[in-house]
């Protein structure tokens, strides 16, 4: 996920998203061009430019998520994935603007929800592998941070990971139970063939 203050980066994505989808299509008119059809009569829709080829997209995502990155560090604006320092200067006003817009919320209520974007935010894979690693650094000292502000407010808080990969973060007091957890994909399994899926595609088109 492309954070919303990145623009540019963004409108990139988007447009990547269209060619990878006409790809997808391509690919799957040669293993069934009768649900091929159907599917491209479904998502026909008209577009303003030509698209050029996968890579270089993302290579033109990288560029330009590495520059805005860099514009809005500079500038010293929020956005998902910034440096702990960032983060720390805006808690505040961020907290009060939502409070403002949830006016009986309480500050456990605004780390909860932060926590939760923290934890499934995810950026693509064919970002520079430093600066995902960057960002990888200030998501977990932006979460420390959450986690000693519920610390203060007389939360329990510990982390566990099952043996089928789902990943809890146990929030507790002796009235609220505020735990969040994650399904690490890399453990699911699909059993399904390709055909099955294909006939789930149908299926669901034929919903519609």
């Amino acid at each position: 996920m492309i954070p919303i203050e990145f623009t540019e980066t963004a409108r990139l994505q988007e447009e990547l998203i269209r060619l990878e989808s006409k790809f997808e299509q391509d690919a799957l008119r040669v293993e069934n061009p009768e649900f091929a059809e159907r599917l491209e009569a479904y998502q026909h829709s008209s577009t303003k430019y030509e698209l050029e080829p996968e890579e270089q997209y993302k290579r033109q995502i990288n560029d330009s998520f590495k520059t805005e990155y860099k514009q809005l560090e500079e500038a010293q604006i929020y956005f998902l994935g910034c440096s702990n320092s960032l983060y720390t200067n805006h808690y505040e006003s961020r907290l009060e603007a939502f409070k403002n817009s949830y006016p009986d919320a309480q500050e456990h209520n605004f780390i909860h929800d932060e926590l939760q974007i923290l934890i499934n935010f995810e950026l693509p894979n064919y970002l520079d592998v430093n600066l995902i690693k960057s960002i990888g650094y200030s998501i977990e000292r932006n979460k420390e941070f959450l986690i000693k502000r519920l610390e203060e407010l007389e939360f329990t808080v510990s982390f566990s990971i099952d043996k089928d990969g789902l990943e809890t973060l146990s929030i507790k007091t002796n009235q609220k139970d505020l735990s969040i957890s994650k399904q690490n994909i890399s453990t699911l399994k699909w059993k399904a063939n390709v055909t099955d899926l294909v006939e789930l595609g149908m299926a669901l088109i034929e919903s519609k």
